[in-house]
């Protein structure tokens, strides 16, 4: 069985995906842009006190695209920051080891971020 990474995705409407990326970079990458409709950008990345880090990619050109109010909600939330002009299309919310590599989204804020997701969002 091949190695995965555990990654969740917000699209525009508030509706959360579960996916499950390669271990592989040149996999990971390819499986990235697919779930973000292009090249990604980091927006943010948000620090807990268990140590783990979280990183938003998104797509590297905004311009044009829905804003994800639920997202930037989220991540508004766990930085303490207004995010709603920042955070377009899909969000990928994943963790990230020191060394910038992507790892497992820590259990306790994919939990945190679906109670956050607000389900006046979601279609």
């Amino acid at each position: 069985m091949t190695a995965t990474i555990h990654a969740l995705l917000i699209d525009v409407t508030g509706a959360i995906t579960d996916l499950s990326l390669s271990t592989e970079p040149s996999s990971q990458l390819a499986q990235v842009r697919e779930a973000l409709g292009g090249d990604a950008e980091v927006i943010r990345n948000v620090h807990s006190s268990y140590g783990a880090t979280t990183t938003a990619p998104v797509r590297d050109e905004r311009s044009g695209h829905l804003p994800n109010l639920p997202a930037a909600y989220v991540l508004g939330t766990l930085l303490n920051e207004d995010l709603a002009e920042l955070v377009q299309g899909p969000v990928l919310f994943i963790g990230t080891k020191n060394n910038g590599e992507f790892t497992d989204l820590p259990k306790h804020l994919a939990d945190r971020i679906r109670v956050l997701t607000p389900a006046a969002f979601l279609v």
